[in-house]
């Protein structure tokens, strides 16, 4: 089997970077043929990815965070939602601050854990969401995301994670748990227009919405503690009506998958989501998706069943 490994060395910190002569080395224990190509800014995972499978590689090993996973994700499908091969799987190499997308198919910690998912060669498939979203200059954008897609708190959230130095060096949940107190303190609910299938259309006092393929988002919160990656359907997870306050003293909850049925949280089920913010004061409802910032509201999510052949 011909297998590429895509890494981005700046994830983790550049904890990555550190890691990966270690990590390569017990790699080619497994793919004595690994060919290695590495990540120089954002977004070139995707055309990595898009290159390797023109290239008939059959095996795309992600190495990063779910951001790098989500880039590497897009190279595999087309603009209609097609995959670039119909073969082809990826594997995930967690080494990034979250690690949220791996823990959906109970890989451990680790990234020799990841490795002996790489190692047994079992392939499962997967659906994955089609986003259609307003970038940073307010132009419309386009994405996949393979596990969850997600805005209001969440949004403030991330940006906060991504905009962090010293708290990363101690460890991916403590990152977030700590970008959860300071995204939440300048985070006030959005009013949001949300439109699911033909079952649900409501205008809500928004604290969060996720749209879940995955089950976990935010270094560890389950917030999705019954999506199935294969059912074709999103479990979309509303916050209604709660504040920033309510919201912390509620994390431990969220933590635990505990929180389903609580005051101001509803689940509903669907396949096509759209999201538009009805405030007049002009303010920015910020997107959260596999981790990364790409923009804001309005945005429309759609899920496109068995999508991806991941190893896992």
């Amino acid at each position: 089997m011909t297998a590429r490994a895509i890494v981005n060395p700046r994830s983790g910190g550049k904890r990555t970077a550190q890691l990966w002569p270690e990590v390569e080395a017990a790699m080619r224990q497994v793919i004595p043929d690994l060919d290695v190509v590495r990540t120089k800014g954002p977004g070139d995972a995707t055309g990595l990815a898009r290159q390797a499978l023109q290239d008939g590689v059959e095996l795309v090993v992600g190495v990063g965070g779910d951001g790098t996973i989500n880039e590497v994700v897009n190279g595999f499908l087309d603009d209609s939602g097609a995959p670039r091969s119909a073969a082809a799987e990826l594997a995930i190499m967690m080494m990034g601050t979250g690690g949220d997308f791996r823990r959906t198919f109970g890989i451990g910690p680790s990234w020799r854990d990841c490795l002996d998912v790489i190692a047994s060669g079992r392939s499962r498939t997967i659906d994955v969401g089609r986003l259609e979203f307003t970038d940073a200059q307010g132009n419309t954008a386009k994405r996949y995301f393979d596990n969850i897609a997600s805005f209001g708190a969440s949004g403030a959230i991330v940006h906060a994670v991504n905009t962090a130095r010293w708290s990363k060096l101690l460890g991916g949940t403590f990152a977030f748990k700590w970008a959860t107190v300071v995204g939440l303190m300048g985070y006030r609910t959005r009013k949001v227009r949300i439109r699911i299938d033909d079952a649900f259309d409501e205008v809500l006092d928004l604290t969060l919405c996720a749209v879940c393929n995955g089950r976990y988002f935010g270094g560890g919160m389950c917030i999705g503690p019954q999506a199935e990656l294969d059912d074709a359907l999103f479990d979309v997870v509303l916050v209604a009506d709660m504040g920033a306050l309510d919201f912390v003293r509620h994390s431990s909850m969220l933590y635990a998958g505990e929180h389903i049925g609580k005051r101001g949280i509803r689940v509903i089920r669907g396949k096509r989501v759209i999201a538009e913010p009805v405030d007049g004061d002009g303010a920015v409802t910020l997107l959260d998706v596999d981790g990364e910032g790409p923009g804001s509201l309005p945005a429309t999510f759609e899920i496109v069943p068995s999508a991806l052949h991941v190893r896992a």
